[in-house]
């Protein structure tokens, strides 16, 4: 619930949902999950602009995280280091951190399980449009990220992530007579993307 009132752009009600995850999480021994928690605490509080708050939930994720072993009957068994520094770089992203958001994307990339393509192609996305938002925009590195991302939404075309890369094509528009960002549009319209 707290993932969707967030996706929602209604933080605040992905606040108070994933503080109740976090207690009910907290209630059990899968320590996966309770990470989880955490990590879509986070997003809900940096969508929200709560700096302090978004930093103490991903290290609370980290600290979880690092605990918790191998087992398979978690309900998080998606949850990886990766997918939380994923998360980790939108969170710097919404807080206006372009540079932490790179590294940490450039960490998740390393570290998602190459089986989750639509992660890998959701977290090359946001790469490249950390790239933009740098205080000087490094539109190559934005495009090369972009460009990514599309190749890998041929393996997974998820509604999300076809959204998501008109989301990125829009980033990209300032520099629509750049030639890298020219070959990302002629590649989003070559795989039906645009």
């Amino acid at each position: 619930m707290s993932h969707l009132a967030t996706w929602r752009k209604r933080p605040r009600i992905g606040i108070d949902h994933a503080l109740a995850a976090i207690g009910w999480a907290s209630q059990t021994d899968d320590l996966r999950l309770r990470a989880y928690a955490y990590d879509v605490a986070a997003r809900a509080y940096a969508m929200d602009q709560q700096d302090r708050a978004t930093h103490h939930a991903i290290e609370q994720a980290q600290a979880v995280l690092a605990s918790a072993d191998a087992r398979t009957d978690t309900y998080a068994y998606f949850f990886s280091a990766g997918l939380l520094a994923s998360t980790e770089s939108d969170c710097h992203l919404q807080l206006g951190q372009a540079d932490q958001a790179i590294d940490a994307a450039k960490r998740s990339l390393v570290g998602i399980d190459s089986s989750f393509v639509r992660n890998l192609a959701l977290t090359s996305l946001q790469l490249g449009i950390c790239h933009l938002h740098r205080e000087q925009p490094d539109v190559a590195s934005g495009a090369a990220a972009v460009a990514d991302a599309v190749r890998l939404a041929t393996q997974n075309r998820s509604a999300r992530l076809v959204d998501q890369l008109q989301v990125g094509w829009r980033e990209l528009e300032p520099w629509h007579d750049d030639p890298d960002v020219k070959a990302v549009r002629e590649q989003m319209v070559f795989y039906g993307l645009a």
